[in-house]
């Protein structure tokens, strides 16, 4: 869409000069190629870098959990031919995309958590790739190269492309529907051929994840543009006219109604939402966050939890500053002519944004629920880029280096490293339960240990929470001897009809659940003789496992698969209070 026509790049390959001999090297030696290629070698890193952290230490940062457990063991049960839930736990449909290549995989390759989330990588990865091509085609070539860099660098969209969850695939599935859209509006010539593409690519989405459908108010301030002339005619007809006036006023009756006849617990907290400003300050800090990364690192790392410590509100400012830079650029763009695009995308980016506030409110972009605001990445970042942008083509302004307006985004990447890789690796992390971990993930190792105690016989092992259980289903699929059952108690939600089966009486079985430090292991190890925990990277007690009558009372490391437990203490007989001195610990 950007390139010249060939008679002009003839023509200015005809009136060009003629180089002397030597120009060549001459331009190779000057200083501005030099510049040019220290910044590519910059760019270059910086993707590989972010590339990088996608993939590091999967297998154990952060911890398994059982959300992402789930789809793996529906694979599992499709593959071996069982009945499948095709809904999930949620009352979501079942991501067939995230599914059907989850069930490749396993043709190939054994449960392992590098396997469960091996999708999630190559969507992140895959969705930098798309996202310049598309960018490309509808923009250029400048764009589309701050585009991939700001998505690259975004510690939300790192953090997601290492966990197996339907939402880690949003951002490659948005990336059409933004795009798409705003190629219509660029080249009238194919506007039903990419609005009809733009509303299967949203239909998609909507399968990914439910809440991708706030991105719909694009596609449908797109096809108004496109089609303006049209709809200006037939405003001008009477009939036109009346009948699209009735419409209205009928939608609106119907909307009254609804409203009147609901339960005042749904209705009342979207409109107080409207008239509430601070509740609409606290959703733009949220959002602030999302994009700066500190929402998945309260979540997932636990770190930055006190906002007022001094280097959290030194990073929070610093992001506010760069957002607000970007955002004059953004309002500096649409203030320009033949920006028609650009106000497109900044409707229907506001209007969803507006319909996702009214309804979700705060708390849908808040640490743990932020996987609601993921449809926000991919046209947020886009405005982003456009913002810096025009920054960056201000010659008169942006007097530096190029290469040190990529400072921010190694920023970005070395605060990922240390507000998430370091805090796992210092503490096991700070937050969830279910995400905390050690050198060898927690229960990996603990299947590992249960198997090691029971070389010659079946195991059979109840997990008393949906952290333990879907994790321990999915490392045992495809196993025998092996059956993970859940306890009685566990959230109903969490156990589908065919787990419903007979449990073996509490002597015959392993006893497996998660505790949250010592407080938890203490008041369980009184009770539980022989008993086994399992220590996070901290040294603080994170699974409980109670080995049935009759099992090995000593623990064979020599028949664990994989490596050295990162922290391990066997209860005696009658144990004791717990304390760290009596824990038998490998190397972090």
């Amino acid at each position: 869409m950007h390139q010249k026509s060939l008679p002009a790049i003839s023509a200015a390959c005809l009136d060009a000069p003629v180089e002397a001999p030597g120009s060549a090297a001459r331009d190779l030696a000057s200083p501005r190629f030099r510049r040019r290629m220290w910044l590519v070698m910059n760019i270059a890193l910086l993707l590989l870098v972010a590339t990088f952290w996608r993939a590091v230490a999967l297998d154990h940062v952060p911890g398994v959990n059982g959300d992402e457990a789930w789809l793996a063991v529906q694979a599992q049960r499709w593959l071996g031919g069982e009945a499948v839930t095709w809904r999930t736990p949620t009352g979501n449909p079942l991501n067939v995309f995230n599914f059907l290549p989850l069930a490749a995989l396993h043709l190939w390759l054994p449960p392992s958590v590098i396997a469960l989330r091996l999708t999630a990588v190559l969507c992140g990865v895959l969705a930098l790739g798309v996202n310049y091509l598309l960018c490309r085609w509808v923009f250029g070539r400048r764009l589309a190269i701050v585009s991939t860099i700001v998505l690259a660098v975004l510690p939300t969209c790192i953090a997601y492309s290492r966990l197996a969850w339907d939402s880690s695939q949003t951002l490659l599935f948005m990336l059409p529907v933004i795009y798409l859209p705003l190629a219509a509006i660029t080249d009238n010539r194919r506007r039903v051929r990419c609005l009809l593409a733009a509303a299967v690519a949203m239909a998609a989405a909507a399968i990914v994840h439910p809440t991708n459908i706030f991105a719909a108010p694009l596609l449908c301030v797109a096809a108004i543009y496109c089609w303006r002339e049209e709809l200006r005619r037939l405003w001008q007809r009477p009939f036109f006219r009346q009948c699209s006036v009735a419409a209205g006023l009928l939608v609106f009756a119907a909307l009254g109604c609804g409203l009147l006849l609901a339960p005042r617990s749904i209705v009342g907290p979207p409109l107080l939402r409207l008239v509430q400003p601070r509740t609409a300050g606290q959703f733009m800090s949220n959002l602030i966050d999302l994009l700066s990364g500190t929402t998945v690192y309260r979540y997932m790392a636990g770190s930055q939890e006190n906002g007022a410590a001094p280097d959290t509100l030194a990073y929070r400012l610093a992001a506010c500053a760069l957002l607000a830079i970007a955002a004059f650029g953004v309002w500096s763009t649409l203030r320009c002519a033949n920006r028609s695009v650009w106000r497109v995308l900044a409707i229907g980016w506001g209007l969803g944004l507006a319909a996702f506030y009214v309804i979700g409110g705060p708390a849908a972009i808040q640490p743990h629920y932020e996987r609601y605001g993921m449809w926000l990445m991919a046209p947020t970042a886009l405005l982003i880029s456009q913002g810096l942008a025009w920054w960056l083509l201000r010659r008169d302004v942006w007097r530096i280096r190029p290469a040190l307006a990529l400072l921010p985004a190694w920023v970005l990447l070395a605060g990922f490293s240390w507000n998430y890789f370091d805090v796992f690796a210092r503490t096991g992390g700070e937050s969830h339960v279910a995400f905390r971990t050690a050198r060898v993930e927690p229960k990996v190792l603990a299947l590992q240990l249960m198997e090691s105690r029971q070389p010659n016989g079946p195991v059979r092992i109840v997990a008393e929470d949906w952290w333990s259980y879907w994790p321990l289903a999915y490392l045992a699929g495809g196993q025998h001897d092996v059956t993970v059952i859940p306890a009685k108690g566990v959230d109903p939600r969490a156990v589908d009809p065919a787990d419903q089966r007979d449990q073996p009486p509490a002597p015959a079985a392993w006893r497996v659940r998660l505790v949250d430090g010592y407080d938890g292991a203490s008041g369980w190890m009184g009770t539980k003789p022989g008993a086994v925990i399992l220590d996070d990277a901290g040294g603080r007690p994170l699974m409980l496992l109670t080995p049935p009558q009759g099992a090995d009372s000593k623990v064979n490391l020599s028949n664990l698969r994989r490596g050295q437990p990162a922290a391990l203490s066997v209860a005696p007989v009658v144990p004791p209070v717990r304390s760290p001195g009596r824990m038998v610990k490998g190397s972090l």
